[in-house]
Protein backbone atom coordinates (compact mmCIF):
# COMPACT_ATOMS: atom_id res chain seq x y z
CA UNK A 1 0.00 0.00 0.00
CA UNK A 2 1.77 2.88 -1.14
CA UNK A 3 1.66 5.99 1.64
CA UNK A 4 -0.64 8.83 0.81
CA UNK A 5 -0.82 10.67 3.83
CA UNK A 6 -4.47 8.87 4.63
CA UNK A 7 -3.52 5.45 4.98
CA UNK A 8 -7.18 3.58 4.83
CA UNK A 9 -8.68 6.45 5.05
CA UNK A 10 -10.32 8.65 1.99
CA UNK A 11 -9.72 11.96 3.24
CA UNK A 12 -7.85 12.93 5.73
CA UNK A 13 -8.39 12.20 8.93
CA UNK A 14 -8.14 13.16 12.88
CA UNK A 15 -8.20 10.25 15.51
CA UNK A 16 -10.10 10.56 18.75
CA UNK A 17 -10.47 8.36 21.62
CA UNK A 18 -13.30 8.84 23.86
CA UNK A 19 -13.24 5.68 26.10
CA UNK A 20 -10.66 2.74 26.15
CA UNK A 21 -12.75 -0.65 25.65
CA UNK A 22 -10.91 -3.87 26.56
CA UNK A 23 -12.74 -6.65 23.90
CA UNK A 24 -11.48 -10.21 24.43
CA UNK A 25 -10.83 -11.92 20.77
CA UNK A 26 -14.06 -13.57 21.52
CA UNK A 27 -15.85 -10.39 21.99
CA UNK A 28 -14.19 -8.74 19.06
CA UNK A 29 -15.34 -12.07 16.79
CA UNK A 30 -18.82 -11.44 18.28
CA UNK A 31 -19.15 -7.70 17.49
CA UNK A 32 -17.42 -8.04 14.28
CA UNK A 33 -20.27 -10.78 13.51
CA UNK A 34 -22.45 -8.88 14.62
CA UNK A 35 -21.72 -5.88 12.57
CA UNK A 36 -21.51 -3.52 15.55
CA UNK A 37 -17.59 -3.17 14.94
CA UNK A 38 -16.25 -3.00 11.70
CA UNK A 39 -13.50 -2.96 9.61
CA UNK A 40 -12.59 -0.19 7.33
CA UNK A 41 -8.97 -0.78 6.75
CA UNK A 42 -5.67 -1.22 7.55
CA UNK A 43 -3.10 1.72 9.40
CA UNK A 44 0.60 0.75 9.31
CA UNK A 45 2.57 -0.11 12.78
CA UNK A 46 3.85 3.15 13.05
CA UNK A 47 0.61 5.07 12.89
CA UNK A 48 -0.70 2.53 15.58
CA UNK A 49 2.25 3.15 17.87
CA UNK A 50 1.60 6.84 17.47
CA UNK A 51 -1.70 6.74 18.46
CA UNK A 52 -0.84 4.38 21.26
CA UNK A 53 2.12 6.53 22.30
CA UNK A 54 -0.42 9.90 22.16
CA UNK A 55 -2.73 8.07 23.93
CA UNK A 56 -0.58 7.43 26.81
CA UNK A 57 0.82 11.00 26.88
CA UNK A 58 -2.31 12.55 26.75
CA UNK A 59 -4.41 10.32 29.40
CA UNK A 60 -1.20 8.67 31.40
CA UNK A 61 -2.65 10.34 34.70
CA UNK A 62 -6.01 8.56 34.07
CA UNK A 63 -5.04 4.80 32.84
CA UNK A 64 -5.42 2.41 34.90
CA UNK A 65 -2.26 0.51 35.45
CA UNK A 66 -3.70 -2.65 33.68
CA UNK A 67 -4.49 -0.29 30.84
CA UNK A 68 -0.91 1.31 30.73
CA UNK A 69 0.73 -2.09 30.54
CA UNK A 70 -1.59 -3.39 27.90
CA UNK A 71 -0.89 -0.69 25.92
CA UNK A 72 2.38 -0.48 26.27
CA UNK A 73 3.14 -4.25 25.82
CA UNK A 74 0.62 -4.09 22.85
CA UNK A 75 3.04 -2.02 20.59
CA UNK A 76 2.84 -3.58 16.59
CA UNK A 77 6.00 -4.42 15.19
CA UNK A 78 6.32 -3.24 11.84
Amino acid sequence: MPFDGKHCFKLNTWVQLHELYEFSPVGMVKFGMSKEMTVHGKITPIVVNQIVNCYIKSNGDDLLPKHRTLLSSSKASG
